[in-house]
């Protein structure tokens, strides 16, 4: 196995993890100040994927400088 893909793939499995995580950590957090279940996080998730995707497509911006500018 390629060395370079193996890192890859673990780079990329940390930051599918970390994204995960901060999604679970924003349900608790507004699950335990408010006692509702708010399950609008997946919309806004996707907004800002669209956000993002737009400002790499449309814009021209390289990924990196339109996730930090979005």
């Amino acid at each position: 196995m390629d060395w370079v893909f193996l890192a890859e793939l673990a780079i990329n499995g940390a930051l599918t993890g970390l994204l995960y995580s901060l999604f679970a950590i924003g349900l608790v957090l507004i699950y335990k100040a408010s006692s509702v279940p708010n399950l609008a996080q997946g919309g806004l998730t996707m907004v800002g994927a669209y956000v993002v995707l737009a400002l790499s497509h449309d814009a021209g911006l390289p990924l990196w400088r339109a996730v930090r500018s979005s």
